[in-house]
């Protein structure tokens, strides 16, 4: 008999589930460390971050799938809603008739620290895995109140495979946005790696880096925590600049702890990459990676010196010297990624609802109106 082992932040996972965990995230950041920081340093709405991990009837063998999730008690989904006037009120209205508040639900929504493979399932395993699912959502709605169900960054493969068992029960499949990957072949310089792309592109490039000779351009590598510290309230400036730029279809409404970065610094050492770029004029970007990278920029007044590509090329090259072969840019802005070599990977997300009438009524009045998820 199936069961799942459900644990609220890591400080509840077994040794072998934290090393199940760590082999997931490992090749892509620096293990679950990742998600310990998570679970410190970022603030917002009310969330809790969890992990379930599905076993078999042996207690000793290792989980034959697992996902980690943030769980919301009321996140609001009204501005991903493309609903005016008398429609808005009528949804308002339905939505209460099934016991939901207004326009806030209780969401489950599970996703990937590096924005894809959010789910781990062993090959063969998916109709097991959707019918152990849905005992687990039955379970867990019995214990807290729950409305949403999403999982997100699905890869194609996986979706072929378990996106029909989930259909059966009751979730709808959407499109996602892709994850840009920027892959460095066998280039061992970034000079090789712009060798690698077109002329027009390697050309634009290029141009871009001579900016750095001019002096008007300053990029400095972060090492020491209190750098990182020092310059922590541009560093958000920047984040939130970029996260109110780019608004998903359903936004995980939680941000990073200022600390944050200069922590990151000091748990992982040269796993922890972090780069600033600076005009003299005051814009800027800046990005970190830990193997994995999220970056910003400061717009429209950045947008003239190039600062994003520079900073792309920087932590290229970076990433290259530590022998780093990819370069994760994150979601979205899919065509200016391109122009720094990135390719989308595409990706999946599945959504249901609860109770039974809200699910009707949600695919009905809210699935067709949201954007990718």
């Amino acid at each position: 008999m199936d069961r799942v082992d459900l644990r609220w932040s890591l400080a509840g996972c077994t040794p072998q589930e934290l090393s199940c965990l760590d082999a997931h995230l490992s090749g892509r950041i620096a293990g679950v460390g990742w998600w310990r920081l998570l679970d410190e340093m970022y603030t917002g709405n009310e969330f809790a971050n969890l992990h379930a991990f599905f076993r078999g009837p042996d207690p000793q063998a290792p989980p034959w799938a697992f996902f980690s999730a943030q769980y919301f008690p009321g996140l609001s989904i009204e501005h991903h809603l493309n609903l005016r006037g008398p429609w808005r009120a009528l949804a308002s209205l339905a939505l209460r008739s099934v016991g939901v508040s207004g326009l806030k639900m209780s969401c489950l929504i599970v996703h990937s620290l590096t924005s894809v493979g959010s789910v781990v399932i062993d090959e063969g395993q998916e109709p097991r895995f959707a019918a152990a699912l849905s005992g687990f959502l039955d379970g867990f709605r019995r214990q807290r109140p729950l409305n949403l169900v999403l999982f997100r960054s699905l890869g194609p493969e996986l979706t072929a495979r378990l996106g029909g068992e989930l259909e059966r029960r009751g979730f709808s499949l959407l499109p996602g946005y892709g994850c840009n990957w920027v892959r460095f072949g066998e280039a061992r310089t970034l000079d090789a790696f712009l060798t690698s792309l077109g002329q027009h592109r390697r050309q634009r490039l290029r141009v871009s880096l001579r900016q750095l000779t001019t002096g008007e351009i300053e990029s400095t590598r972060l090492v020491d925590p209190a750098q990182v510290n020092g310059l922590a309230s541009s560093i958000m400036r920047i984040k939130e600049d970029a996260a109110t730029r780019h608004r998903e279809a359903l936004s995980i409404p939680i941000r990073e702890r200022p600390e944050l970065f200069g922590r990151a610094l000091s748990d992982f050492g040269s796993d922890a990459l972090f780069r600033v770029v600076r005009h003299r004029d005051g814009a800027g970007a800046s990005g970190a990676s830990g193997r994995g990278i999220a970056m910003g920029t400061l717009y429209p007044e950045a947008k003239q010196h190039h600062t994003w590509y520079l900073l792309a090329l920087e932590m290229i090259r970076d990433l290259i010297a530590l022998d780093v072969r990819e370069l994760n840019l994150g979601l979205g802005d899919d065509q200016l990624k391109a122009k720094v070599g990135a390719r989308t990977d595409p990706q999946f997300s599945a959504i249901t609802f609860f109770p039974g009438p809200l699910r009707h009524l949600c695919r009905a009045l809210i699935v067709p109106r949201l954007k990718r998820l």
